[in-house]
């Protein structure tokens, strides 16, 4: 059973049944994460040690793993911290399962239009690497291509087009 620990802003962190408990004993704020395309918001707390403060991110402290690794929201509500929700991934992972951009040439991830060949360019970053994928007379060909590339190398951290139904 899931439930609402109030933030500010009027919103709430949803939690699972067996973490309210504690986690209500603090006072969690809204964070706001403002990324190119969209903003995406997590619950925190600030902590004072030897006058320094700290913030405190709920999904973070549910997950006891280090800022090395990142903690992943499968359904991209960064304020549903339920654990059937969180995953560790690594950067490469996270990134992966990033939404579009919205401030491009493609209505479709991992798809850009080329003015020099006049192509729908599908490419996927992988472990910092660009591949590219091929070129596209049409735009839904490039997106399938890039989805299924996705799926190759990220699997179940793959964000595609047809999971956001794009296509």
């Amino acid at each position: 059973m899931a439930k609402l620990i109030p933030l500010t802003r009027g919103k709430f962190a949803i939690v699972d049944d067996s973490d309210f408990g504690w986690l209500s004993r603090f006072h969690w704020y809204v964070h706001e994460r403002r990324l190119k395309a969209w903003s995406i918001f997590y619950a925190g707390r600030d902590e004072w040690t030897d006058g320094k403060k700290r913030r405190i991110m709920m999904h973070r402290e549910l997950m006891f793993f280090p800022d090395s690794l990142k903690i992943d929201h499968i359904n991209l509500n960064g304020i549903d911290n339920r654990r059937a929700n969180l995953r560790v991934a690594n950067n490469s992972q996270n990134v992966a399962h990033a939404r579009k951009t919205t401030n491009c040439s493609s209505k479709y991830k991992g798809v850009h239009w080329h003015k020099g060949i006049s192509k729908w360019v599908a490419r996927i970053t992988v472990s910092g690497l660009e591949i590219q994928i091929g070129c596209f007379s049409d735009e839904g060909y490039a997106a399938r291509a890039y989805d299924t590339a996705a799926m190759k190398h990220f699997g179940e951290f793959a964000l595609t087009n047809k999971s956001m139904n794009l296509i």
